[in-house]
């Protein structure tokens, strides 16, 4: 299997980083893999990052670390979605994880398959191939795993490593001598199998699963207790829907607020559940809503922004990209018309402490400028300004909410920078205070977050503290 991607022990590695007000560093932390998702819960000065799936022999697997405000891990966790994202193969399947003032997590993204074959390291000169298989909502049930066209017997949902070992040393082109496996067990452990032998060394072919009998929750958005063991999992009716993205938690109830993204039929794809997950409202703005990209709660109720069609075309009016609010019985306000603007809502958004939304994400208007950055004005949907930033593409935008301040962050083409912190958001257009850079060019901001005392905290992809992104992707 051709892919590279291995876990160097010895080696210093950045993930994710705290900065002070000024633009000034406090810490940075590995969480061990690239990080989609970071989040500052307040009560209990804690931030939360979701990323890759770790598997380690005599360790739980997780994709989910804490980390104390001075930079310290304090407990992982395991979400039990989808490791690897079916329709973009090149990325993880884990996109947000969320914290409560309770320690429980949150989490949304690819919908669990089950159990699943991830790559790990790729075999070549030097080092054996390894792959993982990792459950994903797996209850019960066999499942049986063929290796270059040859099956094993039948194996329970929660397998040891020896009884992997059994089975795969009983197929025709393997034996003791070719694999060794390690992990489990199963499902709360992944199982680690390493090729030995005269395969080490070796590309080999990868894995696949037959699922026969395994059973297992679907589920696109989890929830687990301060002690990381699963508590529930949903996910929206509908076939389409395979993915959430968009989750906020309201801070007086516990209730999760949901945006997920809908590759089929027109689904529900705004919903809101209760604390034990139950569903209270579902809703598909103008019915031809492609994805929801963020959600958030507010004084008068929540908000969702997304995109309408994967083609600028107006729906009712409006464009392809939409900004709605929400009154907490889940009635919408319908928004403004905005003409001759097609926007990339696949990217984020935040409320200020004035109810005003900043979207980011690239914008062109009816005359080719594009924007990179736009306010809008949540009790009449006006637009307040808009920005223009040269070499960045910023993905994700948090505000902090006592000073109004922005922080963002993106993806650049060349050597610019990819953190800005703006002034506070007062209804005109912000100006820089400081920027930084996460890694050298290529290299991704996934997502910002405001913490305690104006402090900002980014993540991106895995890289070396000379800013060199770890290794191409795994598969």
């Amino acid at each position: 299997m051709a892919y590279s991607y291995c876990w160097c022990c010895g080696d210093t590695y950045i993930t994710h980083r705290k900065y002070d007000s000024s633009g000034s560093l406090l810490w940075s932390a590995d969480h061990g893999d690239d990080v989609y998702s970071i989040y500052y819960e307040s009560t209990n000065d804690l931030i939360i990052a979701g990323g890759g799936l770790i598997v380690e022999d005599g360790n739980d697997d997780y994709d989910i670390s804490v980390w104390d405000s001075s930079g310290t891990r304090t407990r992982t966790a395991r979400s039990g979605l989808a490791v690897r994202n079916a329709l973009t193969p090149t990325a993880w399947g884990l996109h947000r994880a969320l914290l409560d003032d309770s320690g429980n997590i949150v989490a949304s993204g690819r919908v669990s398959v089950g159990m699943e074959v991830v790559p790990h390291q790729n075999g070549g000169s030097g080092k054996n191939e390894i792959q993982w298989v990792v459950s994903s909502g797996a209850t019960g049930g066999t499942f049986t795993i063929t290796y270059d066209g040859q099956t094993t017997s039948a194996l329970d949902y929660d397998s040891t490593a020896a009884e992997v070992q059994t089975a795969l040393e009983a197929l025709s082109n393997l034996d003791s001598t070719k694999v060794s496996v390690t992990g489990g067990q199963l499902p709360s452990r992944g199982i680690i199998v390493e090729f030995t032998g005269v395969l080490g060394e070796t590309n080999v072919s990868l894995m696949t699963l037959g699922l026969g009998s395994l059973t297992w929750d679907q589920f696109t958005v989890a929830k687990l207790n301060s002690s990381g063991v699963y508590q529930w999992g949903v996910r929206p009716s509908g076939s389409g829907i395979n993915e959430t993205g968009a989750i906020a938690i309201n801070p007086s109830n516990g209730n999760v607020l949901t945006g997920s993204k809908n590759f089929g039929a027109s689904q529900d794809l705004l919903v809101e559940y209760d604390s034990s997950g139950s569903q209270l409202f579902t809703g598909n703005p103008a019915g031809a809503t492609r994805q929801i990209s963020e959600v958030g709660y507010y004084s008068s109720g929540f908000w969702a922004y997304g995109q309408l069609t994967t083609s600028p075309t107006l729906v009712d009016g409006r464009a392809d990209w939409l900004f709605l609010t929400y009154d907490s019985s889940g009635n919408v306000n319908v928004p403004a018309t905005w003409t001759g603007l097609v926007h990339d809502s696949r990217r984020g958004a935040a409320m200020d402490s004035n109810e005003r939304v900043i979207l980011c994400g690239p914008t062109v208007n009816s005359s080719g400028i594009q924007y990179d950055m736009l306010c809008v004005d949540s009790s009449d949907y006006s637009i307040s300004w808009q920005l223009s930033v040269s070499g960045v593409t910023f993905n994700r935008v948090d505000i902090d909410p006592t000073s109004d301040e922005i922080i963002t962050g993106g993806n650049t083409t060349g050597a610019d920078d990819n953190i800005y912190r703006y002034d506070e958001s007062d209804g005109s257009s912000p100006s820089v205070q400081w920027t930084d850079s996460h890694g050298a060019s290529p290299t991704f901001v996934w997502d910002v977050a405001a913490c305690d005392s104006q402090s900002y905290c980014i993540c991106g992809d895995r890289v070396d503290t000379d800013g060199v992104r770890y290794g191409p992707w795994p598969f």
